[in-house]
């Protein structure tokens, strides 16, 4: 049996499916708020990644919270705190990282 991943927009089209095409779940990596700039080494053996960020929980007694962000650049994830963003509004984030 095989899994799969499907992304929607705000008005319900996907705009993504992997129905058509194959990924490989590679890894998870959770990043507490206060953490930026982590570095995380790739299987060398993909050419194409696929990186979704997931919200853990809400900035303490704040209604605006911000998730890190990730690039991959030479097969390497790098995991960062949006810039000009407190490590106090940035909650906890999982990153869930696809690759082919």
């Amino acid at each position: 049996m095989t899994q799969g991943i499907k992304v929607w927009d705000k008005d319900g089209n996907v705009t993504f499916s992997t129905e058509d095409i194959t990924w490989n779940y590679l890894a998870t990596y959770t990043v507490e708020g206060s953490e930026t700039n982590v570095v995380h080494n790739l299987s060398p053996l993909c050419s194409e990644f696929l990186v979704i960020a997931q919200m853990i929980d809400q900035a303490s007694g704040d209604d605006e919270a911000y998730v890190h962000t990730a690039s991959v650049v030479s097969k390497k994830l790098t995991i960062k705190r949006q810039t000009g963003v407190s490590a106090g509004n940035t909650t906890s984030t999982m990153f869930t990282v696809f690759g082919r």
